[in-house]
């Protein structure tokens, strides 16, 4: 026997959940057979007596609960039970039995004989054990091992054979992984005995939480056991009976008694009380037969004073040890009032972690995590590539994206405080880089140069920024902006994805003289001719035709004039003659002075491209979110729908990549620079930018004018992202380092402006889907109730392979050269559209089309009126629809940061329209500087004033949290 803990005036006895399992005897048998069991809902077994049903709300009737609360009423109750083993427990029990007259002395034996008949449950079934199992044997956990019994102990099972020495018995367990930690069992055994005169109830609480063997198919301590034995012609009625007390032993309100109790009335207290609380279902409106699943959103316990978080099982990677405190995260977005003292605090913080960020990265979930965002990572930093070759004319391109990305995430995943942000280079900036290339070509001075002199003047005033602790001005920025910031990111790239699909349009028109005589053995080509004439230079739309890539010069040409020369991939004309745009490949080899020569030629079949890669694009979207919620399906073990959904990307892109290569349609594939050098070529720039190049000595200082707007733009960009990642509903528990992560971003752009490649800053999506795809629920979850959500595993070795990886794509060119476009496409989709489940303005905007009658149960609608919830979201989607159109007008799109600085302002005058209480369950309270015995004061403008004004603090906090922190 194992001793654990008294129960004697110990509140951390109660316990959370206890383990209820009930037993009945069938007299054919003479065995005992489980038939339900609860941890917090009801399962049963099913008529096959080999699996269990799935777990259900129990339904009880009323006159069982009666009845069961008569039976405690005249019981024989031990509530501090002593015994060295289950069978002292049973004699002491019945011989108090006897001693209260409940039982004839007669009885004692067969009594005894009957309690230790065999203990089966499926699990046993399945097993194949049968009746080799005890009733009364205790071992280790580990089912593996053996455990040597008390040599003067014998077992009698129904074969009447008796054994001793060592013994075997084996557990669940499996099903022990989803009951939390800590819980004790309670017993509940029910039968029909045909030699008893009236019905007799044992209700023991042992002193001593025991290992009782095969009682139990898990191997957990017994706190509780209820017997409760039924004349003949009751077993229906003792049946429902024993579901009655495993329903109450798992009611939070009752197990606290139970736990608690001194005598039989405070047991029968215990049951009124549950009566109280209890409803009734009028049996001609439900069906009881109807098992009714457990509801999504658990209501809290009844106890007041209950404020207990459930027991979970810890994950390997979440340990409570990294947990900060209120008052560190408060430390965070404080003034320290030293030079760079935010800086150095959070070195201080980070700096004890920094061995556990790598640690915490030896999980499969990271490896699907780097795989997907390396994909996603990859493709718009090549896009954002080209869009920069046609806004500086080379100077800035994919090589230079590439290199970008590498060093930037190298570094940033290295040192940063929060390395769970992605970079990225974003819109603004792309039109912040056109803007200063227009104005150096209006001035005739040279753009790399005057860049980078941009460039270190905002890395000077992002230190002034670190160094005087400005960056806690991101405690202003609350959920009103973030909510628009992050919509419109999403927005930007659902947008994108279908623009850069119709864009497929230019190039791949759709056919609408479709031949359908198809051709399988072709024999048309494109005939060179027998000299070329190297004297043209390729445009752009020729080259994507053509897969160009940029021949060696050719002897007799190394000093010509020409950028770059004619290089003709006739095989690849004569491929498109079939299958891309007809009518361009049809007239460029004649163009070029080749001859078409065939006895197939102008049968042509012309595949649609533009159709072929929209279904690309759909198609994976569709199977990577399709995947990603198929985890929270019914199908498949939990294992196998965890490994589906954590690779649901990978798997999306992989699947259309193969049905684009097996299909073998021309589609756009993914373009990566096989050379690492500058886009415009050694001859025309290197790596290190000069100083001054052609610019005069003053426009070093004249620089500083276009880097302040830069300034705004970078620090809202990184500062919003930040705070996106940090949220509170996302548990992060390592700390922030808001101003570590601005120094390193600061020392970054000056790097980056030194050797003339594109500048990098917090991308929100990206930042978004990296948090979603490292999220970790619970595995091993009580029967019943939803996985919970138990954090993100912070670690930095996603974000460093990721960038090394997107710095080796130049030598994975054949492969990656593969990958369709559109695929990519039906990633950014993708990218855009999952995080929109986290924004809780979706939710809103929802409600303008929902009926009334059909309203989802939100907290904030039991406090705040409908019409008001539709004023604040309408706020949010005008200032969101004004970012968007501002951002996408290429004249007005440089005022944008400035605009996203006003949200902030607009955030402040909701104060004016909507109190205190309205904006605590719809945004957060802005920090205020309010004495704490001072009530704030409604602005005198208001057009709505709350009756009281609490004190206002700062808190990154969801609107679930909110919802935890305010209800009883």
């Amino acid at each position: 026997m194992f001793n654990l803990s008294s129960t004697e005036n110990n509140d951390k006895d109660n316990q959370r959940y206890l383990f209820c399992q009930l037993n009945e005897l069938e007299p054919s048998s003479n065995k005992w057979y489980e038939c339900s069991r609860w941890v917090k809902f009801e399962e049963v077994v099913e008529n096959t007596k080999e699996h269990w049903s799935k777990p259900h709300v129990g339904v009880l009737s009323l006159r069982s609960i009666l009845t069961f609360k008569s039976m405690i009423l005249h019981a024989v109750i031990s509530l501090n039970h002593e015994g060295e083993n289950i069978e002292d427990v049973i004699d002491l029990i019945l011989r108090k039995a006897i001693d209260e007259k409940k039982l004839d002395f007669s009885q004692e034996e067969e009594l005894k004989q009957l309690l230790s008949m065999c203990h089966l449950n499926p699990h046993h079934n399945k097993c194949g054990i049968g009746s080799q199992l005890s009733l009364f044997r205790s071992i280790v956990d580990n089912p593996n091992k053996k455990m040597k019994q008390n040599p003067s102990r014998k077992t009698l099972c129904e074969n009447g054979n008796e054994e001793d020495g060592l013994l075997e018995y084996k557990f669940c367990s499996r099903f022990k992984k989803k009951i939390p930690l800590g819980s004790e069992v309670a017993n509940i055994l029910v039968a029909e005995i045909g030699f008893l005169s009236e019905n007799l109830c044992l209700f023991i609480r042992l002193k001593q939480s025991s290992i009782i063997g095969a009682y139990t198919e898990v191997h957990l301590p017994t706190r509780f056991i209820i017997i409760i034995l039924g004349t003949k012609g009751t077993l229906s009625n003792i049946h429902e009976c024993g579901r009655v007390a495993g329903s109450l032993l798992v009611d939070s309100v009752f197990r606290k008694s139970a736990y608690k109790a001194n005598e039989t009335k405070d047991l029968i207290q215990a049951i009124d009380e549950f009566l109280d609380s209890a409803l009734v279902i009028p049996p001609d409106e439900w069906n009881p037969n109807i098992k009714i699943d457990p509801p999504k959103e658990m209501i809290p316990d009844r106890l007041a004073n209950n404020k207990d978080e459930p027991l979970h099982h810890e994950d390997d990677s979440i340990s409570e040890k990294y947990k900060p405190t209120q008052e560190e995260l408060e430390m965070e977005l404080k003034i320290t009032g030293r030079f760079f003292g935010g800086f150095v605090d959070d070195v201080k913080r980070k700096k004890k972690f920094y061995l556990s960020d790598f640690r915490d990265s030896l999980n499969l979930q990271c490896l699907a995590s780097f795989i997907f965002l390396y994909f996603a990572c990859l493709a718009p930093t090549i896009t954002f590539g080209g869009l920069l070759v046609k806004a500086t004319d080379g100077y800035l391109g994919a090589m230079e994206s590439i290199l970008a990305a590498a060093i930037v995430g190298v570094l940033y995943s290295l040192f940063s405080g929060q390395p769970l942000t992605i970079l990225g280079t974003t819109g603004p900036l792309l039109v912040f880089e056109s803007v200063v290339f227009k104005i150096c070509g209006y001035y005739k001075w040279d753009f790399l140069p005057f860049r980078m002199w941009i460039g270190f003047w905002i890395m000077i005033f992002l230190l002034i920024i670190v160094a005087s602790d400005l960056s806690m001005l991101v405690k202003y920025l609350t959920t009103f902006t973030e909510e628009c910031f992050a919509m419109l990111i999403s927005l930007i790239y659902i947008v994108k994805a279908f623009q850069n699909l119709f864009e497929l349009l230019e190039d791949y028109p759709i056919n609408r003289n479709w031949n359908p005589n198809y051709i399988l053995n072709r024999s048309c080509s494109c005939i060179p001719p027998n000299k070329t004439i190297l004297s043209k230079s390729l445009d752009e739309h020729t080259q994507r035709l053509l897969k160009f890539e940029k021949p060696p010069m050719l002897p007799g040409f190394e000093n010509s004039n020409f950028s770059q020369l004619l290089y003709i991939d006739w095989n690849n004309i004569t491929d498109g003659y079939f299958s891309w745009n007809t009518h361009n490949f049809k007239q460029m080899c004649v163009d070029y002075g080749g001859t078409w020569a065939g006895n197939t030629c102008g049968k042509l079949y012309v595949p649609d491209i533009f159709f072929f890669s929209s279904m690309l694009m759909i198609g994976t979207f569709t199977m990577a979110y399709g995947l990603k919620i198929f985890r929270n399906s019914d199908l498949l073990p939990c294992k196998v729908r965890e490994t589906i959904g954590t690779f649901a990307v990978v798997i999306a892109i992989f699947m259309f990549t193969l049905i684009d290569f097996v299909i073998g349609m021309n589609t756009p594939k993914l373009i990566v620079p096989s050379k690492f050098e500058p886009t415009l070529g050694y001859s025309s720039r290197t790596w290190i930018v000069p100083i001054l190049g052609k610019n005069p000595w003053w426009s070093t200082i004249l620089a500083f004018i276009p880097a302040i707007l830069a300034v705004i733009l970078i620090f809202m960009d990184q500062q919003i992202t930040v705070i996106i990642v940090n949220r509170k509903s996302n548990k992060l528990k390592k700390g922030y380092g808001y101003h570590l992560d601005m120094f390193i971003i600061a020392i970054l752009i000056g790097v980056n402006s030194l050797i003339g490649v594109p500048w990098f800053v917090g991308s929100t999506v990206l930042a978004m889907n990296h948090v979603m795809s490292l999220k970790i629920e619970s595995s091993n979850n009580v029967p019943g109730v939803a996985p919970v959500f138990l954090g993100c595993r912070e670690q930095r070795m996603t974000h460093l392979m990721i960038s090394l990886a997107i710095g080796f794509s130049v030598f994975f060119t054949p492969m990656l050269q593969r990958i369709p476009m559109p695929v990519l496409f039906g990633v950014f989709f993708y990218m855009g559209v999952s995080p929109l489940s986290e924004i809780d303005m979706i939710q809103r905007i929802g409600l303008f089309f929902i009926n009334a009658k059909k309203r989802p149960d939100f907290k904030y609608l039991q406090y705040i009126p409908i019409k008001r919830v539709h004023l604040f979201t309408a706020i949010q989607v005008l200032c969101l629809l004004l970012l968007f159109t501002i951002k996408s007008i290429n004249i007005l799109s440089v005022s944008f940061p400035i605009l996203v600085l006003a949200m902030c302002f607009v955030r402040k005058s909701l104060e004016c329209f909507f109190s205190q209480e309205e904006l605590k369950w719809l945004d957060r309270i802005l920090p205020q500087n309010k004495s704490k015995n001072k009530k704030s004061k409604p602005c005198s403008s208001c057009c709505f004033k709350s009756k009281s004004q609490p004190e206002l603090t700062l808190e990154i906090m969801s609107p679930e949290d909110k919802e935890k922190e305010d209800r009883p």
